[in-house]
C-alpha cells in the first residue's frame, strides 16, 4: 500500500522534516531513510469576496497574518485571465505583505468575462488557489426617469441600450419599486428586448410612497441599479359616474361617498371640485376644496344660469396630489324667473311692480288689456340687473289691465305674470272730503262728486283701517254719507273711496275726530250714609278718559248745587243732611270737550240714623224687641226683623211707627238674630242695630212609633223635636223599674232617636227624656217601656224553602230549611242560650265562646234532610284562632258535642246539621299527635239522622285511609287546620258504602300512624 503514505492534520505554512523505514512481515526493520523536508502551504482566508463594477472589480479578503506559522502566510498573488484555460495572463497582483486585505483591477472592459487565481503564498512561494470569474456589469441606464404613475401603476424610461459592441450593450432591463429603500420587499418587471426603453410596474398600492430604480442586466444576469427615484402614487378616484350632481341655477353640488379614512391606501387626504366651460382647456377653472377626510359633498357657487359646465372631482394621497376618475358635463339650469313679481301699488293712472331679481340681462314690465298680450298697451324696461322695481303712469282709469315681467336672458325673454295677474285702475278720488255732522254713535262726511260707480265712507279706530265701519252708496251724485253703529266718545279716522268697477276703491282722507260721549247709567248705590253717598254709574260704553259732571241738590237744582268732576265711573259726596231727599244729574264730556246732557238720575235721601238699645223678651215660641231712637223725628217708620240663619234667608220681618215688634209661632230653643233699623223718606233701612236672642227649650214630643228594631240585645227609642232645635241636647235615661229608682243608663245626645246596645235579652226596659237648651230644660217625658227578645217561633211549610232568625245588633240567629227537609208542617223556635253545656266531646278539645243558641221544633216531625244553622259572633278573646271555629250541636242523649260540618261566612259561623238541639260555636283546636284519633259516631248508622262521621283529635293535614276489610281503598281524607273532617259514608266514586267493618288508617305529617275500625249499619 506504499508509497503513496498520506500524512494528515498537519499545520499549514509549517516547515516538517520526515525520515522512512520499512518493517517486514517478521517485524524486522530496516534503518531509517535520510531526512527530506517540505513546507506546506498556507491557509485560505476566512472570508473572500468579490465587488464587481462596470470597468473594476475588487477583491476583498481576510488578511492572513496571524502570529503563529500556520495562520500566517508570505503574501497574496491574483492572476487575472480573459480565456478559462487560464494559459495567458491579462492583469496580475502580487504582493509579500501580508496584512493587505483588498486590491482592485481596474481598466476592465463594461459587460466582459474573466477568470481569475487568487493564491495565498507559503514562505517557500507555493500557492494555496482559489480560481473564479468574473463577470464586469453593463453601463447603468442612462437618463432614467418616471414618466407616468396613477393609483395602482408606474412607468419610467430610459435611453435605449446599443445592440453592440457587447462592452456597450446589455441583455435586458429590470425595473423595481419598493415601499423602503432596501428593496427587500420590491414589484418588479422585467424584459430581454433590448429595443424597449420604458417598463410599467402594475399592483401597486394608492396612495404609497414607493421607491423606484431600473437596472441594466448583463450577460451573466448580474444587474447594475440606477439611483433611486421616490414618488407617491396617486390616491384612488371616485367613481365618477359614482357622484351625484344636483345643479341649481347658481350652484353645482357634488354629493359623493367619501373614501374610507380608516384605510391608509383608501384614504383621501382632501377633496376638491373643479368646474369649467370649455372642459379644461382654457378659461377660467371654479374650484372648491376641503381638507376633510370625511367630507361627502363640495358646492361651487355664483355660477352662470343655462350654463354647461365640466366637472372632475379629486382625490388626494398624502403628497397632496389630485386625482379624479372621468368628466361630468352640467347644465345650470334656468332660474325661477322673478318667481316674486307683485303689483305693489296702483291707482287711477299708475301701476308699480316690484319683482326679485336674478342673473339676467334685464327686464320689460308689460300692460295690456288683452290676456294673452296680442298688444302691448304700456311698457317699461331696464337693462340692469340692480333695479327691482318698474313703474308705468300713463294708463286710463277704471281700465282693466294685464300684467307680465319679461326676464332678458341673451336671445331670449321669459315671462312671468303678476301677482295679481289683473288689475283694474281705480277711479279718480273724491274731491274735497270734510266732516259733515258728528253724533254719539254716528259720523257724516261730505265731498264733491267725481266719474265713478259710487262712494264708500268708511271709519276706523286705526290708522291702517283694520277694522272699518262704513257706509256705501251706487250713485255717484251722492256727496254725504253717514256711518253709524259707532262706539261713543271714540276717536275715528275718517276716509271717503270712489269705487270702480270691480268695487275697489280710491281714498282720500276726512280729519278725524271723536263721537260724543254717551249717556252714563245709572246703578247702586254706595256708601250711603246719613250724610254721604257714592254715587255710581255705568260708562255705557265710553272709554276710561270721558270726564264726567256730576251734580246734586235738595231743591231740585233750584239752589244749593252740589257739584264735581271726575273721569271714575262714580263720585262721592259727604256733609250731607240727615234723611233728606238730593236730585242727581249727570253730564258727559267728549275728548273735545263736548258735553252730552245732563240727564237726570233717580232722587234718593240721605239714611235716617239707626235705632240704639235693642232688647227682647223671650218665650219658648215668642220674641219681644224693644229699642230705642233719640235722633230721629217722630213719625219715622222702623223695620223689625229676625232670622234664623243670620238673614242668609227665613227672614221675618215687622214694621211698626212704634219702638217695639212682637214675633210669634218661633221655634223652641233657637238662636235667632234680630235688627232693627230707622227707613228714610226713600225706603231704604238705616244702619242695623242688631242682637241675638234665643227661644227657650220645648218638652219634646212621643212619635209613633216610640221603639223600633227590637232585638235580643237592645232597642231604639225615637221621639218628636217639638220644634226644638238641633243645637238642643236630650237626656234619655233606661231603666228596669218604671219609678226609675234604678237608672242603669243614661246619656245625651243630639238626635232625637237613641240606640239601645248590650242588653240582656228578655228584660223590659222604661225610657224617659227631656230636652236641654240654651237657656233651661224641660220636664221629664215618658216614652213607655219596651222588652227585649227572647225567643222567635214561625210555623213553617216544609214544601218551601223558608228560614226563621231572631237579631242580635251584631247579626242574626238563622235557621235556613230548604224545602222537605222537616217531614211535615211544624213550627220552629229558637232563643239563645246563656248557659250552655260544658264542651265535652268525643270529636276532641273543643273550647266554648259562649255564642250558642236552642233550637227546637214542635210539633215534632221527622228530620229528611240537612238544614243550615247560622250564629254570629261579635268581639273574640285574641287567645281564640277564628280560622278553627266550628259550628258544634249538642247531643243531648249522649250529653256530648259533636262538631258540624261549618264554614265561615263574614262574622258567622254556618254549620250543617240533621237534627236541632243547642247550638254553639267553638273553637275546635286541633291535637299535637296521633295518639287518640277520634271517630264519633262509630258505630255508624246513616239512616238515624246522626249526620256524617267524624274523624278528629288529629294534627292538622292528617291523611286518613279507609280500606273494607279485604283491604281494597274506599276512600281517602285530609283533616282541616283544627284536625277535624267528617266522611258521608261514600266511596270514591261517590257511591254509598256496604254495611260492615273498615279499616282506617291515619297518617300524619310527622310520619306518625295508627290503625282503628270503624263498623258502618244499614
Amino acid at each position: 500500500g506504499a508509497p503513496p503514505l498520506p500524512v494528515g492534520d498537519l499545520l499549514t505554512n509549517t516547515s516538517y522534516y520526515f525520515k522512512i523505514k520499512a518493517i517486514d512481515k517478521l517485524n524486522r526493520e530496516t534503518d531509517f531513510s535520510d531526512i527530506i523536508s517540505t513546507q506546506t502551504v498556507a491557509k485560505l482566508p476566512d472570508n473572500f469576496y468579490l465587488d464587481i463594477f462596470e470597468t473594476s472589480a475588487t477583491f476583498n479578503w481576510s488578511a492572513v497574518e496571524g502570529p503563529e506559522n500556520e495562520n500566517s502566510s508570505a503574501g497574496y498573488e491574483i492572476l487575472l485571465f480573459t480565456e478559462d484555460n487560464f494559459e495567458t495572463i491579462f492583469d496580475s497582483y502580487s504582493t509579500t505583505d501580508n496584512s493587505i486585505s483588498s486590491y482592485t483591477f481596474a481598466a476592465l472592459e463594461k459587460n466582459s468575462t474573466y477568470y481569475y487565481e487568487f493564491s495565498v503564498l507559503n514562505s517557500t512561494g507555493a500557492k494555496n488557489p482559489i480560481f473564479g470569474e468574473i463577470h464586469t456589469l453593463t453601463s447603468k441606464p442612462a437618463n432614467f426617469k418616471i414618466i407616468s404613475y396613477s393609483s395602482y401603476s408606474l412607468t419610467s424610461g430610459w435611453n435605449q441600450f446599443p445592440s453592440a459592441p457587447q462592452t456597450e450593450t446589455a441583455s435586458g432591463y429590470i425595473l423595481e419599486a419598493s415601499s423602503d429603500t432596501s428593496f427587500n420587499a420590491k414589484i418588479t418587471s422585467i424584459t430581454y428586448i433590448l429595443s424597449l426603453s420604458t417598463l410599467t410596474l402594475n399592483a401597486l398600492e394608492a396612495n404609497t410612497t414607493y421607491y423606484i430604480r431600473a437596472g441594466a442586466i448583463n450577460h451573466n444576469n448580474d444587474i447594475n441599479y440606477t439611483s433611486y427615484l421616490e414618488t407617491t402614487t396617486l390616491s384612488v378616484p371616485i367613481n365618477y359616474q359614482t357622484i351625484g350632481y344636483i345643479a341649481n341655477p347658481k350652484s353645482i353640488k357634488a354629493n359623493f361617498e367619501s373614501m374610507p379614512p380608516e384605510i391608509e391606501e383608501l384614504r383621501s387626504y382632501g377633496y376638491e371640485l373643479d368646474l369649467s366651460t370649455t372642459n379644461f382647456t382654457s378659461g377660467v377653472i371654479y374650484s372648491s376644496y376641503t381638507p376633510s377626510y370625511e367630507a361627502y359633498s363640495l358646492t361651487i357657487e355664483n355660477l352662470r344660469p343655462n350654463t354647461t359646465y365640466y366637472a372632475r372631482l379629486y382625490t388626494f394621497n398624502r403628497a397632496q396630489i389630485a386625482n379624479y376618475d372621468g368628466t361630468a358635463k352640467i347644465i345650470t339650469p334656468l332660474p325661477a324667473i322673478s318667481p316674486n313679481v307683485n303689483v305693489s301699488y296702483y291707482s287711477s293712472n299708475t301701476v308699480i311692480v316690484n319683482y326679485s331679481t336674478t342673473d339676467a340681462d334685464g327686464y320689460v314690465l308689460e300692460i295690456s288689456t288683452d290676456n294673452y298680450f296680442r298688444n302691448i298697451n304700456f311698457s317699461s324696461i331696464t337693462l340692469s340687473n340692480d333695479i327691482s322695481t318698474l313703474t308705468i303712469n300713463v294708463l286710463d282709469f277704471d281700465t282693466l289691465y294685464y300684467i307680465r315681467l319679461g326676464t332678458l336672458f341673451e336671445g331670449a325673454t321669459i315671462y312671468n305674470n303678476a301677482t295679481p295677474f289683473n288689475i283694474r285702475t281705480l277711479t279718480p278720488p273724491p274731491g274735497s272730503p270734510d266732516l259733515a255732522n258728528v253724533y254719539i254713535s254716528s259720523i257724516s262726511g261730505t265731498w264733491t262728486q267725481v266719474q265713478c260707480i259710487g262712494y264708500s265712507l268708511e271709519a276706523s279706530t286705526s290708522t291702517d283701517f283694520s277694522i272699518i265701519k262704513s257706509s256705501i252708496t251706487l250713485f255717484n251724485s251722492v256727496t254725504k254719507l253717514t256711518v253709524e253703529n259707532l262706539t261713543p266718545n271714540t276717536t275715528y279716522f275718517l276716509r271717503v273711496g270712489s269705487i270702480n268697477s270691480d268695487n275697489v276703491k280710491n281714498y282720500v282722507s276726512i280729519p278725524s275726530t271723536p263721537t260724543l260721549a254717551n249717556f252714563p247709567l245709572e246703578t247702586a248705590l254706595t256708601n250711603h250714609t246719613t250724610y254721604s253717598m257714592q254715587i255710581n254709574w255705568d260708562r255705557n260704553l265710553n272709554p276710561e278718559d270721558t270726564l264726567y259732571i256730576m251734580e246734586i241738590s235738595s231743591t231740585n237744582f233750584a239752589s244749593n248745587i252740589i257739584s264735581t268732576q271726575t273721569f271714575n265711573n262714580y263720585a262721592y259726596f259727604d256733609s250731607l243732611q240727615s234723611n233728606t231727599t238730593y236730585y242727581k244729574r249727570i253730564t258727559a264730556i267728549n275728548r273735545r270737550n263736548i258735553p252730552s246732557g245732563p240727564i237726570n238720575f233717580e232722587p234718593i235721601a240721605t239714611l235716617a240714623f239707626k235705632p240704639v238699645n235693642l232688647t227682647s223678651n223671650l218665650s219658648t215660641h215668642t220674641i219681644v224687641l224693644n229699642w230705642e231712637d233719640p235722633n230721629n223725628a217722630l213719625g219715622t217708620l222702623y223695620l223689625a226683623e229676625i232670622s234664623s240663619t243670620n238673614f242668609y234667608d227665613s227672614i221675618i220681618s215687622s214694621l211698626t211707627l212704634t219702638t217695639s215688634a212682637t214675633f210669634y209661632d218661633l221655634n223652641a230653643n233657637t238662636i235667632y238674630y234680630t235688627r232693627v233699623s230707622a227707613l228714610n223718606f226713600s225706603n231704604i233701612p238705616s244702619i242695623y242695630e242688631t242682637s241675638l236672642s234665643t227661644t227657650l227649650v220645648e218638652i219634646p214630643k212621643i212619635t209613633t212609633p216610640t221603639f223600633i228594631n227590637v232585638l235580643l240585645d237592645g232597642f231604639t227609642a225615637e221621639w218628636d223635636n217639638n220644634t226644638n232645635s238641633t243645637n238642643t241636647i236630650y237626656t234619655v235615661e233606661a231603666s228596669t223599674s218604671n219609678d226609675f229608682s234604678y237608672i242603669f243608663k243614661t246619656t245625651q245626645t243630639h238626635t232625637t232617636l237613641f240606640v239601645f246596645p248590650d242588653l240582656t235579652y228578655n228584660t223590659e226596659y222604661y225610657i224617659r227624656i227631656k230636652a236641654k237648651g240654651f237657656l233651661n230644660e224641660s220636664d221629664y217625658l215618658n216614652l213607655g217601656s219596651i222588652s227585649t227578645l227572647y225567643r222567635q217561633e214561625q210555623l213553617i211549610n216544609n214544601q218551601i224553602n223558608q228560614s226563621v232568625s231572631i237579631p242580635y245588633s251584631y247579626g242574626s240567629i238563622i235557621v235556613e230549611i230548604p224545602p222537605y227537609s222537616l217531614g211535615s208542617v211544624t213550627k220552629v223556635f229558637i232563643e239563645p242560650d246563656l248557659s250552655p253545656p260544658p264542651p265535652l266531646s268525643k270529636a276532641g278539645n273543643l273550647n266554648p265562646t259562649g255564642f250558642a243558641a236552642r233550637i227546637w221544633i214542635f210539633p215534632v216531625v221527622l228530620y229528611n234532610g240537612k238544614i243550615k244553622v247560622k250564629i254570629p259572633y261579635s268581639q273574640l278573646p285574641s287567645s281564640i284562632d277564628t280560622s278553627k271555629l266550628v259550628m258544634a250541636r249538642y247531643d243531648e242523649n249522649a250529653k256530648l258535642w259533636v262538631p258540624l260540618k261549618s264554614y265561615l261566612e263574614s262574622n258567622y259561623v254556618v254549620g250543617e246539621t240533621y237534627h236541632f238541639s243547642i247550638f254553639q260555636i267553638m273553637e275546635f283546636i286541633e291535637s299535637s299527635d296521633l295518639s287518640k284519633p277520634m271517630i264519633y259516631p262509630n258505630p255508624y248508622k246513616p239512616n238515624t239522622n246522626l249526620g256524617k262521621i267524624n274523624f278528629s283529635n288529629m294534627p292538622s293535614n292528617t291523611d286518613i285511609y279507609i280500606y273494607t276489610i279485604t283491604g281494597e281503598l274506599v276512600k281517602k281524607l285530609k283533616t282541616n287546620e283544627s284536625g277535624f273532617v267528617q266522611w258521608d259514608s261514600k266511596n270514591e266514586s261517590n257511591r254509598e258504602v256496604a254495611s260492615g267493618v273498615y279499616i282506617v288508617m291515619f297518617r300524619s305529617n310527622k310520619g306518625e300512624k295508627i290503625i282503628k275500625k270503624l263498623a258502618i249499619e244499614k
